[in-house]
Order: structure tokens, then sequence, then C-alpha cells
């Protein structure tokens, strides 16, 4: 499900389309001082990965991935008219029963 994500390009707000389920928290070491710790979020397609937002607060980046899952789970509601099926539901089998 396309989503749109706001992107900063030095200084510059960017609005991108990306596929949620293309969304990851990556945690990374400054190389030059390992106690520094970052959390960025990416997307990861074919093309390459494009990252979205840096932080050094881990509750921010999940924060965001959150609030970026709970607005592609929001347009998929709308899309099918906001009914849910089996199907939709982790571990869900219409076959069942």
């Amino acid at each position: 499900m396309l989503i749109d994500v706001h992107v900063n390009y030095y200084r510059t707000n960017r609005i991108v389309s990306v596929d949620a389920s293309t969304l990851h928290v990556v945690v990374e070491r400054l190389q030059s001082d390992p106690s520094m710790i970052f959390y960025k979020l990416y997307s990861f397609a074919d093309q390459g990965q494009m990252l979205i937002r840096s932080s050094e607060s881990m509750e921010e980046m999940l924060d965001l991935y959150d609030s970026y899952m709970k607005q592609a789970e929001e347009k998929r509601k709308a899309a099918c008219g906001g009914q849910l099926s089996l199907e939709d539901i982790p571990g869900g089998d219409s076959s069942a029963g």
C-alpha cells in the first residue's frame, strides 16, 4: 500500500509516496564515536534505499514508523470499504471452519 511520507533533504521538506511494507527502522553506530547511536527510518525498494528520517531518539523513530503503518492500515481499510476479511487478519484463513 502506497503512503505519503515526509522526507527532509537538506532543509527541504518533500512528500514522497512509498510502499509501507518497505519501511524499516535501522540502528547505526557512528564509526568515529561508537557510543553515539542513530535510529534511521528507511524505505527499501528495488531501486535502492531512501532515508526518510534520522534521530538519536529510538522512541521518535518507532512512533514515526507506527504512524506510517497506521496510515497504511487506514488506507487499506478505506480501499476495502472498511471491512476486514479473514485473509486480512494475521493468521486468518478463510478455509477454516
